[in-house]
């Protein structure tokens, strides 16, 4: 899983979009469907992550996650074999001054 940690309130960036009619792409190269070329990441120290069964049972958790630049990568293994609807809790959000 990867987890962004973006800005809502930054104003959002100036890209022009030239659409090709033959393959969909931008001027940029990139898909035209994509418009979040330009990510706003926040600067982040860490964070706290739990993953809630539907019944509420805590079926992973970890805490003090380390973000590098905005951005976390985790990969979370079940105990057991759960199916069905989760809910996924991100709290204790850090801020961090500089963006490492």
């Amino acid at each position: 899983m990867e987890i962004d940690f973006l800005n809502a309130s930054a104003p959002a960036p100036t890209i022009p979009q030239k659409e090709s009619a033959i393959r969909g792409e931008s001027s940029l190269g990139m898909p035209a469907s994509q418009p979040n070329i330009i990510q706003r990441l926040v600067p982040v120290d860490s964070f706290d992550m739990t993953v809630y069964s539907n019944s509420g049972k805590v079926l992973w958790n970890k805490t003090n996650q380390a973000v590098t630049a905005g951005r976390a990568i985790e990969t979370i293994s079940f105990d057991g074999n759960h199916t069905g609807p989760i809910t996924i809790l991100i709290n204790n959000i850090k801020s961090s001054i500089v963006m490492t």
